[in-house]
């Protein structure tokens, strides 16, 4: 699909009906994230899958330069500091700056294909199981339809969700951290090879490095995540809600769920970073010498290992590289994750119309 087809598509099916959204009248303020039984026209499964497809090509798109950033820190056994001699990168700026001048802009951009395959595959699979999920237990426990059961009933059907994500989208994201943590010359020219050499070289259980931690992670993540994302729009709707008697219904403002996905995002990623630090570090094991030029090589067996080896040469802080740019891909990843699922989903009820 050429740019100017892609933009025309963006516009009519996303964009248009949104706007017309903004000045229908509907019936009280309510959110698209999570099977609602007081909604009464309620999108099919299909319809949740194609706007976690939008909201994840979309996401993935614009944060990939921080992700890169993410990733280059969490290799790093050097310290994170500008005093350390032998230490590659010690801020977000001087890390975009190095990466331009010695590998060009795109560089920014590496792994992004496998990062879109991820990214698409993660949202339509998370967003589509926990719509279910939801709907599931609003079905099978009526008594848990009540707003305040309602962050507790997120953050399990969450849970599950991101497990069932993760799974399926597990094999592009170890392919994406290792053409991300490549420097030059390339090992990796591109997707295809890197997916053959893996596959030949380390068979298919390296498509999977890093699971372990991966799941140890992201359930209490993706359920913190829509656990604290439905508090922050409750918060919001009770801020914000519009006092408006001839309304019937108005849903969330598209700046009422990119902030508080941002706030959900942050708070999500604090409480799991050190297993995320584990499992990129893990998922470049065996590939270590593609990495010549980055500084100390790190070798570990398993995730405690690796967050043993990590306290013990870099000390508790070692667990936390990359906090910042992570904390800032969270909130900006997070926001815009549950911002675009909103609108495509409030677009896609608007086509209905």
């Amino acid at each position: 699909m050429t740019d100017e087809l892609a933009l025309r598509y963006v516009t009519k099916v996303i964009l248009l009906p949104w706007l017309q959204l903004r000045t229908s009248q509907v019936k009280q303020t309510i959110g698209m994230v999570g099977f609602d039984p007081e909604v009464k026209k309620k999108l099919s499964g299909t319809e949740h899958g194609v706007a976690g497809a939008i909201s994840g090509a979309i996401t993935r798109f614009l944060c990939q330069p921080l992700d890169v950033i993410k990733i280059r820190f969490q290799l790093q056994v050097e310290p994170l500091r500008r005093t350390s001699k032998d230490s590659k990168y010690w801020s977000v700026t001087q890390a975009t700056r190095r990466i331009i001048e010695e590998e060009g802009v795109s560089a920014l951009w590496k792994g992004h294909v496998p990062a879109q395959v991820l990214s698409v595959l993660y949202g339509v699979v998370q967003f589509v199981s926990f719509e279910m999920l939801t709907k599931q237990s609003w079905l099978l426990f009526p008594h848990l339809r009540e707003d305040s059961y309602r962050p507790m009933v997120h953050f399990v059907c969450g849970g599950v969700a991101g497990s069932f994500a993760t799974l399926f989208s597990f094999p592009p994201d170890v392919v994406r951290t290792r053409l991300i943590a490549q420097g030059e010359p390339k090992v990796y020219k591109n997707i295809f090879q890197a997916v053959n050499l893996i596959y030949t070289k380390e068979g298919p259980r390296a498509f999977f490095k890093g699971l372990s931690p991966t799941l140890l992670q992201i359930a209490p993540h993706s359920g913190a995540q829509f656990a604290f994302y439905n508090i922050f729009i409750s918060t919001w709707k009770n801020l914000v809600q519009v006092k408006d008697e001839h309304a019937d219904n108005v849903h969330i403002s598209g700046t009422g769920s990119l902030i508080c996905g941002s706030l959900a995002g942050i708070c999500a990623k604090t409480f799991i970073y050190p297993l995320d630090v584990a499992k990129k570090r893990i998922q470049i094991q065996g590939f270590q010498y593609a990495r010549k030029g980055f500084g100390k090589d790190f070798t570990c067996h398993g995730l405690l290992h690796c967050l043993w080896l990590t306290v013990k040469y870099e000390n508790i802080s070692g667990l936390f590289k990359g906090l910042w740019p992570s904390m800032l891909k969270a909130g900006i990843t997070t926001s815009l994750h549950f911002g675009i699922y909103e609108q495509s989903c409030q677009a896609i009820a608007a086509l209905h119309r």
